[in-house]
């Protein structure tokens, strides 16, 4: 895998099929993500044509919890009181979007597979799922299936697509009055942002 290359859905697909287990994802190169106070934290990571995937491990004795989250490359923020005309300061990210909708398509595929996908709110800017499992060392298949799972709700969600309908100024102003939004004041992208790492 190369340092830099923009992979595809169906790239992207074929690379988390062949699942998570430690040999796999050690082919994955390392991505370079803006932490607090400007910090720079390495993550396995691939990049796709709206953002980035990242991938972390927690590891014990006896298991391995596994963390992938999906992150925008671009995400505007939107303000809605414009829009609608009435002066409100309601305002809304791109993937705060784009996650509402991601939940609602792929839950269910990756609730069955073993997933924990967490809520849209507990996200920080910019990441459009997180979801997190627990491997162990005698259930070498679990891997492969997670894997096949995610890359299954990716194809489902169609992000590229999702992210360019949610900035629709017809679906915009049709969130008025929409009691699931997810507003948010406008904050300092800087933090979160990704970048391929170079040793």
């Amino acid at each position: 895998m190369n340092l830099g290359k923009i992979y595809s859905d169906g790239e992207l697909c074929r690379i988390l099929e062949h699942g998570l287990a430690s040999n796999a994802t050690a082919k994955w190169p390392w991505q370079s993500i803006s932490g607090p106070n400007e910090s720079l934290i390495r993550r396995r990571g691939l990049q796709t044509g709206w953002g980035t995937i990242l991938f972390d491990t927690h590891d014990t004795l006896d298991m391995r919890k596994v963390e992938i989250s999906g992150t925008l490359g671009d995400n505007p923020h939107f303000n809605l009181g414009n829009l609608w005309g009435n002066g409100s300061a309601q305002g809304v990210y791109l993937s705060d979007l784009v996650a509402m909708h991601f939940a609602r398509l792929a839950r269910i595929v990756l609730s069955r597979s073993g997933w924990e996908l967490d809520d849209r709110e507990t996200n920080e800017v910019g990441c459009i799922f997180r979801v997190s499992a627990i491997l162990r060392p005698m259930d070498s298949k679990r891997g492969a299936r997670l894997g096949k799972s995610l890359a299954a709700a990716i194809i489902r969600a169609d992000v590229a697509n999702l992210t360019a309908a949610c900035q629709g100024d017809a679906y915009l102003r049709g969130l008025k009055g929409f009691p699931e939004l997810p507003t948010r004041l406008s904050l300092d992208l800087g933090r979160g942002s990704v970048q391929p790492y170079e040793s």
